[in-house]
């Protein structure tokens, strides 16, 4: 049995060392005459990707995801897209935005 609980205990000093993801919750708030249209958020570091959509919820009238990423990232680039059923993938205008994970 003590082999055991040493066994145990030190696994759980390495979860506890293990850096932790951080979290990033993005909010928009889509302009009327997107109404009808899926939201979601591409970008340059996983789990974004510029070739696929992370899909924002809209439970309140603000589309939202939280976006988890590795410990060490530091700048994120990313862009809101709009998807309509049998049209053309709309891009958000302007310069791409900047997360800064890790930083308030």
């Amino acid at each position: 049995m003590p082999r055991l609980f040493l066994a145990l205990a030190g696994l759980w000093l390495a979860l506890a060392a293990t850096p932790r993801a951080q979290s990033v919750t993005v909010a928009l708030t889509a302009p009327p005459d997107l109404a009808g249209a899926a939201l979601g958020l591409r970008g340059n570091t996983p789990p974004l990707a510029w070739d696929r959509s992370l899909p924002l919820t809209d439970p309140d009238g603000v589309f939202t995801a939280r976006i988890d990423f590795a410990p060490d990232t530091r700048v994120v680039e990313v862009k809101s897209v709009a998807e309509r059923r049998g049209a053309e993938l709309l891009w958000e205008d302007g310069p791409n935005r900047l997360l800064l994970p890790g930083r308030v």
